[in-house]
């Protein structure tokens, strides 16, 4: 195992800053997870930490030990990528043993570190077959035993998962956090899946185009988001987002889509007439016992419906929010297309954010409401 330290890291590629200024710590046996979607640089922050690119300023250390200009093979890292990277040629016994065959370790060890990575990963009967005679994946079982036979410092996963089909994907997640346990070994992953970086992490790093975004772990993330990015790019369906407006500074006093007020608890910096955005989960909206019930805050006609089996998702449209709004039924109820519905929430689960993006205070606010004059 091994610690990795990123300090002030910078790339950039023909003139553009691909990643900038990543700071960065890495502990001992922890798993890691890099998210964030295409473009943001995560991929070529692995690939720096590496040594498969350079870094273009800024310190990288393992161990406490510079590596900025370490070759890959001094590292003590391996690598996992997503296209598996197999010997076609070779069974999956040669496979796995290769590396061990090119640093000179002798044959007897060799077949009992594959034996051993064989064993951990369930592809003992396994070894003797090519790698054309394997499902997806057993090829990255494959490709991962390769990578545990090495015994390095830290495990690097470039987006192993995505191209494996949905089921498949679900049962090799729960076998890579199981194997995580096992080793107790430092990792690093990455992906764009939010559902495998919340189930696979202990800490996330979202990137946004080559900074970090927010570091947390995967309940930080979801329930605290420092942006509306992070908000946004985390959960399934997305978080609902009205745009709103700071209206007084007793109470404050907010008025969302130009239909209700909302007063709040949260301590607000900013002008009167400021344009904010009241962020709310799908599984914090709520359906009012009819349109004129006292909690309605407002009204909406329904416009799809999704039956997920253990849940329903509601998708309402409104006249003063362009966006759909999502409501996550755990009691699958039967709704019509076109049926009117009067929703509200509990203020306390709304989250804030600024013209920059930035959230506002803790989001704890007060559940009083009234109707706009």
């Amino acid at each position: 195992m091994a610690a990795l330290e990123l300090t002030q890291v910078r790339k950039i590629f023909d003139g553009n800053v691909v990643l900038n200024d990543v700071n960065l710590r890495i502990e001992n046996g922890e798993l890691l997870v890099l998210l964030g979607p295409s473009g943001c640089g995560k991929s070529t922050l692995l690939r720096m930490i590496a040594g498969l690119d350079t870094i273009s300023s800024g310190e990288l250390r393992i161990d406490g030990q510079l590596a900025n200009h370490l070759p890959p093979a001094k590292r003590q890292l391996a690598m996992v990528f997503q296209s598996y990277a197999l010997y076609p040629h070779m069974s999956v016994y040669d496979n796995m043993a290769f590396s061990l065959k090119m640093a000179g370790i002798h044959a007897a060890q060799i077949r009992e570190k594959v034996q051993a990575a064989a064993a951990t990963l369930q592809i003992t009967h396994l070894l003797d077959r090519l790698p054309k005679a394997l499902s997806g994946g057993q090829r990255q079982r494959v490709a991962i035993g390769r990578a545990i036979v090495r015994e390095p410092a830290v495990f690097l996963f470039d987006e192993p998962l995505s191209n494996l089909d949905a089921a498949l994907r679900g049962q090799m997640r729960v076998e890579l956090a199981r194997l995580h346990k096992q080793l107790g070994a430092t990792m690093i992953y990455v992906t764009h899946d939010q559902v495998e970086a919340m189930t696979l992490g202990q800490r996330i790093v979202v990137l946004n185009q080559g900074r970090i975004e927010q570091l947390g772990t995967p309940a930080q993330l979801y329930r605290t988001p420092a942006t509306l990015f992070v908000a946004r790019f985390l959960g399934t369906p997305a978080i609902n987002c009205f745009p709103a407006q700071y209206m007084s500074s007793a109470g404050p006093v907010l008025r969302i889509g130009g239909q209700f007020l909302l007063h709040s608890q949260i301590a607000f910096n900013g002008q009167l007439g400021d344009q904010l955005v009241v962020a709310v989960r799908p599984e914090h909206m709520r359906f009012s016992s009819h349109t004129d019930a006292p909690e309605t805050m407002f009204t909406a006609q329904v416009s799809v419906v999704e039956q997920l089996g253990d849940c329903s998702l509601i998708y309402v449209k409104t006249s003063w929010h362009d966006e759909d709004i999502v409501i996550r039924d755990p009691e699958c109820r039967e709704w019509q297309t076109g049926q009117q519905v009067g929703l509200y929430f509990d203020p306390a689960n709304a989250l804030v954010f600024g013209a920059d993006g930035v959230r506002i205070g803790q989001a704890a606010a007060v559940a009083s409401l009234s109707q706009p004059h």
